[in-house]
């Protein structure tokens, strides 16, 4: 009952106010033909009669206080006054929402990438056992990628890791009758492995598939199988032309896999090719 008369008391606040001051004066004219009565002057009385009642504003703050939330009714205010002043200054006015526009047009991007790369869980099977390592270098200030030899030692020595891999981007050029530059990566079998994601057709890459000799795969995004081969159903099993180079399609990702890369971050990767590693002539210093 309460908050309905508070919340009534928003909308008739001209009507309240008006009614307030009426009681109000009735009050100060019966203390003062009181004091008449009792043989003062008609000044002395309206005088005394003010100084019984107590300070006029002051009650009606205490009323207001009362009967409804005084801060929405002085916000109210606050806006009433703002946009009194705005319309005074145009100029300024147009400064200001273009500032308040791009920082909040800024602040809404910086949180959306925030969202994507810190909130949101990785759309891959059991994130949260999944980690990146990397080097250190001496200042400290950088991550530094790892050699081959490092990381081959790892993989065949941390027994911690149920599955290890390796990658690292590249550009292609697509030969045949859609030219163009994809963005792939290179990668070590245990890499799609680790990620737990299905193809959506044919299969991952094999430890065959990077042993010196053996043909050239590729796997392909759903973007680029839709985008550049017209997601031919019978693509598996055919070779494209990447960097003049037959390679055989064996595999198509899911249209909502993606392949989080330190070095572009969510950017759309279009194809992996096998990595090859072997730490036969390879330094701990090449990275």
């Amino acid at each position: 009952m309460n908050l309905l008369r508070r919340l009534r008391s928003l909308f008739r606040r001209n009507r309240l106010e008006a009614e307030m001051a009426d009681e109000l004066r009735a009050h100060l004219e019966m203390q003062e033909a009181a004091n008449r009565a009792a043989g003062m002057s008609a000044d002395e009385a309206r005088y005394a009669a003010r100084r019984q009642f107590g300070g006029v504003d002051q009650i009606k703050e205490t009323a207001r206080d009362q009967r409804g939330w005084v801060w929405l009714e002085q916000l109210g205010k606050d806006f009433q006054l703002a946009g009194r002043t705005l319309r005074k200054s145009p100029g300024f006015t147009a400064v200001a929402v273009s500032l308040l526009s791009l920082g909040i047009g800024a602040n809404s991007a910086f949180f959306s990438l925030f969202k994507a790369h810190a909130l949101a869980p990785f759309p891959y099977a059991n994130p949260g056992r999944i980690v990146q390592l990397w080097g250190a270098r001496e200042s400290m200030v950088e991550r530094n990628p790892w050699s081959t030899p490092d990381f081959l030692d790892v993989q065949r020595q941390c027994a911690s890791l149920a599955e290890s891999g390796a990658f690292n981007t590249a550009a292609f050029n697509l030969g045949g009758n859609d030219p163009g530059v994809l963005h792939g990566v290179a990668c070590t079998p245990g890499v799609l492995r680790a990620l737990g994601v299905q193809p959506q057709l044919g299969r991952w890459f094999t430890d065959g598939d990077v042993q010196p000799g053996a043909p050239s795969a590729v796997i392909l995004s759903h973007a680029s199988w839709t985008g550049h081969f017209g997601a031919a159903p019978d693509l598996i099993g055919h070779a494209i032309r990447l960097n003049g180079q037959d390679y055989v399609v064996v595999g198509i990702m899911p249209a909502d896999f993606e392949f989080y890369s330190p070095y572009t971050g969510p950017q759309a990767t279009e194809l992996w090719v096998p990595l090859q590693l072997s730490s036969a002539g390879r330094s701990r210093d090449d990275h």
